[in-house]
């Protein structure tokens, strides 16, 4: 039976290529209304991880190298500028010279909002947990300390401080935007921030650093694909 009204012909499904073109020409034309989405969606998805894995979480232990590793409560401040990730590639990925471009643009910005909805996915398939923690009162003070009050040890690998800031990083460079070089040294930061505010262990961080670029390269390469044979 066929249904009618989605593809506004009344010819019956949808095909795939078609619902990718409509919602590539969304995130062109509304890109903040596709941002508040991903921040509602997201944020539900983790703290259902957080607070109701599906099973018992596994340990993520810190290797001999981690014990080296110093705590820097001041890089507290570094870790939360993952907050701006989204909204700067929001900006960056913007363009309004022609429809093509905007579409372009717009494949870029769903791609990095993929990694994020994979990492939360493995998050919330296989439950993990940082083997090391903190207790507030060892945090060093504001920031970090609230930090530590409002989060858990969970949804550690892989790390997606560490996977959104790589995986746009290699969106930049595939997209060719001149904030390429700002997302490789903001990983970095987050990279080292995740550690040295002992939220994550190296395990984590490498994992991100592995899936971010992955899913970012796959999921631009399934949005482009469609249009490619329009």
């Amino acid at each position: 039976m066929a249904i009618t009204g989605l593809t506004g012909s009344g010819t019956g499904y949808t095909n795939p290529s078609a619902m990718k073109r409509r919602m590539i020409d969304g995130a062109a034309d509304h890109p903040w209304r596709f941002f508040w989405g991903y921040i509602a969606a997201t944020t539900l998805i983790y703290q259902l991880a957080l607070h109701v894995p599906i099973t018992t979480p596994t340990v993520i232990p810190p290797l001999p190298w981690d014990a080296s590793v110093p705590l820097l409560p001041w890089s507290a401040w570094l870790y939360m500028s993952y907050f701006f990730l989204m909204p700067s590639w929001v900006v960056a990925t913007r363009r309004a010279d022609t429809a093509e471009a905007r579409r372009a643009g717009a494949r870029l910005l769903l791609a990095g909002m993929a990694v994020v909805f994979g990492n939360l996915a493995i998050n919330t398939l296989l439950p993990t947990e940082v083997g090391r923690t903190l207790s507030p009162d060892q945090a060093g003070g504001w920031p970090l300390s609230a930090i530590i009050e409002g989060d858990t040890p969970r949804a550690a690998l892989p790390s997606g401080h560490v996977s959104l800031p790589a995986g746009l990083t290699a969106l930049a460079f595939l997209g060719r935007l001149r904030a390429r070089w700002g997302y490789a040294a903001w990983t970095v930061v987050l990279g080292v921030s995740v550690l040295t505010t002992r939220q994550h262990v190296l395990l984590d961080a490498v994992a991100g650093l592995a899936w971010g670029p992955l899913a970012a390269v796959l999921a631009h390469r399934l949005l482009r694909e469609p249009l490619a044979s329009a």
